[in-house]
């Protein structure tokens, strides 16, 4: 019977720390929230050449992303359209360093 007790009492210790995060997490979770919805009512507030200002920071800064974005998937096609180039020019093809090594065939290292 002790044993069970030992056990109860670990899975209450257990959900009581997990309770506790939860509840940190939801905290945060709101003042996230009620930080974003006070800067929103500010900039409501604020005269037109402000907000104009503010939106114009927020599309650069997401400009920043997409452009990093771009940057990645331009640098994963070029590889292939190179590949592609050189077939067209009449250039042999040859066998890439991971054909060569093995590893994009199936069973390679």
């Amino acid at each position: 019977m002790r044993s069970d007790m030992g056990f109860i009492d670990d899975v209450k210790r257990w959900l009581g720390r997990e309770a506790a995060d939860a509840k940190e997490w939801v905290d945060a979770s709101v003042e996230r929230g009620h930080d974003e919805l006070d800067q929103a009512e500010r900039r409501l507030s604020d005269d037109p050449s402000t907000r104009m200002a503010a939106l114009q920071d927020d599309i650069a800064a997401n400009d920043q992303a997409f452009d990093s974005l771009r940057d990645k998937a331009d640098a994963a096609l070029a590889r292939p359209q190179a590949d592609a180039d050189l077939v067209e020019d009449g250039v042999e093809e040859t066998a890439s360093v991971e054909a060569q090594e093995g590893r994009d065939q199936p069973g390679g290292p």
